[in-house]
């Protein structure tokens, strides 16, 4: 078979050599001087070609010397080179020259390296093919990164012995003087991770420490693993860190000592002397591997928010006496809990945290009130919450997770056991709200690597040099020449669009169509299929569905779960003849899908299917990159859920005049950007908004870590800032419409949740208000989302925080016209029949379903699925209205559609709420969210005068950052 041949020549250590000859005769005939022909920038930094070039041939020179004397005894090269290397930052040269030396004997040992795992002692010119080495695309990349491009500097290419005449110090500031911050683009699948681990050895042994930031933990562990070798010859091992970029920002943050662990010892007044702790003063360098990933909602916007934990046997003698008495108020009030003994002796254990005791206990007691209505899942001994299509165990909603722990322990049968139970007893407190967007301007210097540097858009350029100051972008053209992909982005042939009914048999069948051979008179022959998903439970939705049963035996998954011996197992399977897999969007970059049968190349290549849209064009441009890799032919297609275009403001009127002007891609991409130029200044404004909190939070770090108690203590409690107990509470629902296009009401929600809480403690503290306000998130959406999705609920919150955490778990989904505003006012009637709701405010864009559309559109699952929920009785709107309106509870509606006006205008005027036009999209639509919102809770509260002390404060032209 000659595709099992083929992987054993690639798998094998003795026959890799043929695989790697292969390689080698499509990149190294791509000299350096065509490179640097095709080299382009976009900066006006003027490149140095001339010099760039004097360089490489001087690299060339004495990496080749270094081979060649190497291989005639390879142990005693391993030995030496490293033991060289180690002299160079010190050679009586230039500082490019000192790099050019270094870079060029850690390739030659990388070869050599190669060479003795392989068996191969051989070497007939230096036009060999059967050595391991960079290509003159990645040093040249390399040598762009590390500032080596000037002829003056290129001096002498023999390094011996006596060459090195006296120690030159290697200055931290003329090294970071010759290092500037910068990204290079290389192409998918023209070996990144090599320029990036010969990078970062480079700048280790000059003396930096080097953090390597990918977006992706798999990935980044492959990079080690396949360097790691390398970083132990050089003795950079302890210099050169991969990792996420949460994991990478964490590790920065806590470089004295995990933030949690230093609040805890303190507060258990176990301090550590760290004056003897002397500070790394290295220069730090971060590399970054696909740097659009920065910009992803699960870094740029993001806060890393350390929770802090302390256990002491009183702790758990007093949580365990408030659940066991949580009938009983009047035992469970403040003032009787500390005239308690476990609470007396706490204090009398801790007296200088009293305080924070105190606070601790409060919102405990608020959240015991309201633990039952936030919904968790119950797993394997741990409770989750949804997290966007999945479940989330690092997600916790204060003291409510830990009460849902008690609760679930005492469930029949016991859901939790007594061990987990008891080590979630413990008083809780934030203790930072770290910026992961500011992170980065810690280190000395950036640069990076990327594939999608081109397509970048031109505000995220701009961002990265007017805020990280990185200003100059270089672009490596390809050493396999001009791609081979084909994608007809304008036809139904490549971009397809179906309902989300039919979207399973019609991906079964596109996946079918596009295993046919693209080559005349191989009908038998099939070709390979990837196909992206945006989620994992998107991806079992379609494996597990009836349509897909009879290809289901033939086919692979790769998701997050998968170990990562089964990814590799699966990745290499993935592109043999007639092989399918499945896989989730995380996958699209960065994973090497090497294929080794020269038929499938022959028959058209490997084809991917992407079924979903991506926000940004760069996330794209790495799944298509997945095909047609380093020279091969290969082809690219889409197929669309018509619902979920809502998201990027295509609806079906929209969707029929691409068909008629045959304008399928180039509307999607069209609309695409549109939405991203409207979210991302959103995005940056929050960003923005945030600075503060984190700058707090690294003096507070500061104080932490020279054991300064008092503003420690200050600190914590002004973030930890407790609910007044035993006062009014105001509480306001708000139902949200969370279907495909209202995504940029939940972003805009999600950023000023908090701005908005900010702003009612402002305001209440100027009135003298000793009331609390409470207030509970509702998102609906439509029956053609299942029962979990279809309406979702947050927590009852007193701060912006928890609610805003809700928020980011929350997308836009569904559609279908008329929205399920019904299932909505339903379940503000329950929470009211629970605890009073003082009024319901209500934000969409389409009216609620009629009785014929309800009935029509629950049809789409069906009502035996419907039958087994919660929503097994169909119900009308009007119902539930009438319900409120005796009730007296007023519903404030804002229309983000005229679609809507009418029936909001008539639904706020029944119940004696407000009625406005909500302008979702403008440029100051997020401030007038929060301004129409904070206006009736105030009102509720106090009145017209609050609301125009509210006004005074803030409506100035909707220009405060607050």
């Amino acid at each position: 078979n000659n595709v099992i041949a083929q992987m054993l020549i690639n798998e094998t250590k003795t026959l890799k050599g043929y695989s790697l000859i292969l390689r080698n005769q499509k990149t190294l005939c791509v000299t350096a001087s065509h490179i640097l022909e095709s080299l382009e920038s976009d900066t006006n930094d003027n490149i140095d070609k001339h010099g760039l070039l004097s360089h490489y041939n001087a690299y060339e020179e004495e990496y080749w010397t270094v081979v060649e004397s190497g291989i005639i005894d390879i142990d005693k090269a391993l030995t030496e080179i490293p033991i060289a290397v180690q002299k160079f930052p010190h050679l009586d040269c230039g500082l490019q020259e000192r790099i050019r030396h270094i870079l060029a004997y850690v390739c030659a040992y990388w070869s050599l390296q190669n060479m003795k795992i392989s068996g191969e002692d051989n070497i007939e010119d230096r036009k060999a093919y059967n050595i391991l080495r960079p290509h003159a695309g990645q040093i040249i990349a390399i040598f762009r990164l590390l500032g080596i491009e000037q002829t003056a500097e290129v001096g002498n290419t023999e390094v011996v012995e006596d060459y090195i005449t006296r120690s030159v110090a290697n200055s931290r500031d003329v090294l970071l003087k010759g290092l500037t911050n910068q990204l290079v683009e290389i192409l998918t699948g023209e070996g990144k991770s090599v320029v990036l681990a010969m990078t970062g050895i480079v700048l280790a042994v000059m003396g930096c420490s080097v953090k390597c930031g990918c977006y992706s933990e798999y990935l980044s562990k492959r990079d080690v693993s396949a360097f790691e070798k390398l970083f132990l010859a050089f003795n950079v091992d302890s210099l050169i860190t991969y990792g996420t970029f949460h994991r990478l920002c964490e590790d920065l943050i806590n470089e004295y000592g995990p933030v949690r662990e230093l609040v805890t010892t303190a507060f258990l007044n176990k301090f550590v002397d760290r004056k003897g702790i002397m500070p790394d003063n290295r220069p730090t360098v971060l590399l970054i591997d696909e740097v659009d990933v920065f910009f992803s909602s699960d870094f740029y916007g993001n806060m890393y928010k350390p929770v802090a934990r302390v256990k002491d046997e009183l702790i758990e003698q007093l949580v365990g006496y408030i659940w066991k008495h949580r009938a009983d108020r009047g035992k469970i009030k403040l003032n009787s809990l500390k005239t308690h003994i476990y609470y007396i002796l706490l204090i009398k254990r801790y007296p200088e945290w009293e305080t924070v005791i105190e606070n601790s206990i409060k919102q405990m007691l608020c959240d015991l009130t309201t633990f039952d209505s936030h919904d968790y899942v119950v797993l394997n001994d741990r409770i989750g919450y949804k997290d966007h299509d999945g479940i989330s165990f690092d997600i916790t909603y204060g003291y409510k997770t830990m009460f849902a722990y008690f609760k679930e322990s005492e469930a029949r049968p016991p859901k939790i056991t007594p061990s987990t139970l008891q080590s979630k007893l413990c008083l809780s407190m934030d203790c930072g709200r770290f910026s992961y967007a500011e992170i980065p301007k810690k280190f000395d210097r950036m640069m990076g690597v990327t594939g999608t540097l081109k397509t970048l858009p031109p505000p995220q350029k701009e961002l990265l040099t007017d805020a990280y100051n990185i200003n100059r972008f270089t672009y490596i053209p390809s050493v396999y020449g001009d791609n081979q992909m084909t994608f007809a982005e304008d036809t139904m042939k490549d971009c397809k669009i179906e309902e989300k009914g039919k979207f399973n048999t019609a991906l079964r069948n596109e996946i079918s169509d596009r295993q046919i051979s693209l080559s005349s008179g191989n009908d038998d022959y099939k070709r390979a299929v990837l196909v992206f998903f945006e989620s994992t439970p998107k991806l079992l939705d379609f494996y597990n569905s009836p349509e897909f049963a009879t290809m289901k035996g033939d086919t692979r998954m790769v998701i997050e779960e998968t170990s990562t011996t089964d990814k590799e197992g699966v990745m290499r399977n993935a592109v043999t003849s007639g092989a399918i897999t499945l896989l989730t969007r995380v996958f699209g970059r960065g994973t090497d899908f090497f294929c080794y049968d020269e038929r499938l190349i022959l028959n058209g290549g490997v084809h991917v299917i992407q079924t979903f849209v991506s926000l940004l064009i760069t996330e794209q441009v790495q799944i298509m990159g997945r095909t047609a890799r380093q020279g091969n032919k290969g082809s690219y297609s889409m197929l669309l859920i018509k619902e979920e275009l809502e998201k990027f403001d295509l609806n079906s009127e929209d969707i029929n005049m691409m068909r008629a002007h045959s304008r399928f891609y180039t509307t999607i991409n069209e609309k695409r950007c549109e939405v991203f130029l409207r979210e991302y200044p959103e995005s940056v404004k929050y960003v923005n908004n945030i600075k503060d909190d984190h700058l707090k939070s690294i003096s507070f770090l500061k104080k932490l870590i020279d054991n300064d108690l008092r503003p420690v203590q200050k600190y914590l409690i002004l973030i930890n800032k407790a609910p007044m107990l035993d006062v009014g509470t105001v509480r306001t629902i708000c139902l949200m419409d969370a279907t495909g296009s209202m995504a940029q009401l939940l972003q805009k929600c999600k950023n000023t949740v908090q701005t908005m809480f900010n702003r009612l403690d402002v305001v209440l503290e100027s009135m003298g208000a000793l009331s609390n306000v409470q207030m509970q998130f509702v998102v609906y959406r439509n029956y053609n989302c299942d029962a979990k999705s279809i309406l979702q609920a947050s927590s009852w919150e007193s701060s912006g925080e928890n609610l805003r955490q809700f928020m980011s778990t929350i997308g836009p989904e569904g559609g279908m016209g008329n929205e399920a505003i019904e299932l909505a006012l339903a379940h503000a009637v329950a929470e009211h029949n629970k605890s009073q709701i003082d009024q319901i405010i209500l934000i969409g864009d389409k009216p609620p379903n009629t009785r014929e559309e309800v009935a029509q559109k629950r049809a789409y699952f069906g009502e035996l699925y419907w039958a087994n929920t919660c929503y097994h009785t169909p119900i009308e709107y009007h119902l539930p209205l009438q319900k409120i309106k005796e009730k007296k509870i007023p519903i404030h509606a804002f229309y983000v559609n005229l679609a809507a006006k009418q029936i909001f205008q008539k639904i706020s005027t029944e119940t004696g709420g407000r009625c406005e036009e909500l302008n979702i999209v403008s440029s100051t639509g997020a401030d007038r969210l929060t301004q129409l919102v904070s206006e009736e809770i105030l009102r509720t509260m106090g009145g017209d005068p609050y609301v125009t002390e509210y006004q005074k404060m803030f409506c100035r032209g909707f220009n405060d950052n607050s």
